[in-house]
């Protein structure tokens, strides 16, 4: 049976809270993801949300807000966790 870990891709990409949805934006193309770990500005191994390529079609575009809004004012949270052993079935039915 596949499970998450035979599909996920290894790396990952965090920012800070207080980053900027534009340079969010750049870290994902820089890395070629689709999503960037948003940390905590004091801790950053402690993650507290998750910003898309659609979180930022959706919640800043489409509503016309400015590119150099914080990531904290986008994100979205709480973050779901899977193991990498999770079947590909119980991870889709998830989200």
């Amino acid at each position: 049976d596949l499970v998450v870990g035979d599909i996920m891709k290894n790396s990952i990409v965090i920012a800070p809270t207080d980053a900027s949805v534009v340079d969010i934006a750049k870290l994902m193309k820089k890395y070629d993801v689709g999503s960037v770990i948003i940390t905590d500005v004091d801790d950053e191994k402690r993650a507290v949300g998750i910003i898309t390529e659609r979180d930022i079609v959706w919640k800043v575009v489409a509503q016309g807000k400015p590119l150099d809004i914080p990531a904290e004012k986008v994100m979205s949270k709480p973050i779901k966790v899977v193991r990498m052993d999770t079947p590909i079935e119980e991870a889709a039915a998830m989200m």
